[in-house]
């Protein structure tokens, strides 16, 4: 499909294709190949300059390094204090919410973990207690039974609906919007428990100091092993986390192709898996020092699998067609230390499986080594002259895969 927009004389235009295989058409006494499953585009209708198959840039393959704090080179292991959010918790085997006759009081927790925002009537979805009313059941005695001397006791369920009692709210928590506990100054100055740290337990406040890592790559803590609740790093919020909500079993490959007609089910990736694990720590939030994480955990999990981690180039790949120039780089200053994979002609496959394809240049692998190893970036321009004859008799592309 081909659309154009004009306007005052001038056109611009951008062609479709949305099959599984590349086209070529004649637009306007023009031929234009067409990857499959990209879109071209061309400002003056005329000149293509930059197609979705066809990025010629690196694509980065991060890693993650625990936290070596000092030169001593060990991961830094965190300690852990904690205290109860402000709740009770006091269920009785005699039916009593608090364990006691007369005036009984009954505690509610609600959290929002969003609302819907689309689709039919979706103004009208219930949220809070939709299903309720909330209603005490207790365990009462009838009178009792003798046959051949021995007594039997008959227990009925009986309830009492709460529709009609008096009902009051309130928004926040007791440890975070009474004694702010995620905030250094404030939270220093309450009581902390040091003795064993109580794990999967619900409305529970955590606290750990640690060391900022050393270096300037991007920090990021990972939070597997929790449950459902909030985050603060020295005071400032980085967000609500959830990694105990797995994503679905089935539908994931290694292989990926988008090509043909779209389907939600393609490419899929991490099933199983937490749709967020690690969360992002600006520097600007960190101290030379002494830092403090705060997490409140309503769900329940285990403190003690979270850590620090910096995160890294560990190795670039890059697929880039004749007639550009490529820059491969590695950040943070680290530098490419292996060329694992070079080819210029028509190589196959995908960043971490590419493999040549039937024909290629002799010398491009020699030539990419030479130029690019030892270095944190480097520069290639992609043709024939700079890397050697191919041989091929279609467009030319060359793969890169390096280690940093």
């Amino acid at each position: 499909m081909a659309t154009i927009f004009s306007y005052q004389g001038k056109s611009s235009c951008f062609f479709r294709n949305a099959n599984s295989n590349d086209v070529t058409i004649n637009f306007q006494n023009t031929m234009y190949t067409i990857p499959a499953w990209s879109v071209t585009i061309l400002p003056d209708c005329s000149t293509e300059v930059y197609n979705t198959a066809r990025v010629n840039t690196q694509t980065s393959i991060m890693v993650k390094k625990d936290n070596q704090a000092d030169e001593s080179k060990e991961p830094f292991v965190l300690k852990w204090q904690w205290r109860p959010e402000h709740y009770f918790e006091h269920i009785k085997k005699n039916g009593f919410v608090d364990g006691s006759e007369g005036l009984n009081h009954i505690s509610l927790c609600n959290a929002t973990v969003g609302l819907a925002n689309y689709g039919a009537n979706f103004d009208m979805v219930p949220v809070g207690i939709s299903s309720g009313p909330v209603r005490l059941i207790a365990k009462q005695r009838l009178d009792n039974l003798r046959k051949f001397g021995k007594t039997k006791y008959i227990l009925e369920d009986i309830s009492m609906e709460l529709d009609h009692s008096k009902w009051t709210y309130k928004v926040g928590l007791h440890g975070e919007e009474e004694l702010k506990l995620q905030e250094p100054y404030f939270s220093q100055h309450q009581k902390w428990s040091q003795g064993p740290v109580p794990t999967n337990r619900m409305f529970v406040w955590y606290k750990t100091t640690f060391k900022a890592p050393i270096g300037s790559d991007p920090v990021a803590v990972d939070l597997m092993g929790l449950g459902k609740g909030h985050a603060w790093i020295n005071g400032h919020s980085i967000g609500r986390y959830w990694p105990s909500y797995l994503a679905g079993e089935d539908g994931c490959s290694s292989e990926c192709d988008y090509r043909g007609s779209y389907s939600d089910s393609k490419c899929l990736t991490n099933c199983g898996k937490p749709s967020q694990r690690w969360y992002h720590v600006p520097r600007s939030f960190l101290r030379d020092d002494e830092n403090k994480l705060i997490l409140f955990e309503e769900a329940g999990g285990n403190p003690f699998n979270v850590k620090f981690q910096t995160v890294t180039v560990g190795k670039a790949c890059a697929n880039a067609y004749e007639g550009n120039t490529l820059e491969l780089s590695c950040q943070g200053g680290s530098a490419i230390s292996e060329i694992k994979f070079a080819s210029f002609g028509l190589p196959e496959g995908a960043c971490g499986s590419f493999r040549t394809g039937s024909c290629e240049s002799s010398n491009a692998l020699s030539i990419i080594q030479k130029e690019c190893l030892g270095k944190e970036r480097c520069s290639l321009d992609v043709s024939e002259k700079s890397l050697g004859p191919t041989g091929c008799k279609a467009t030319n592309r060359l793969a890169v895969e390096v280690t940093c």
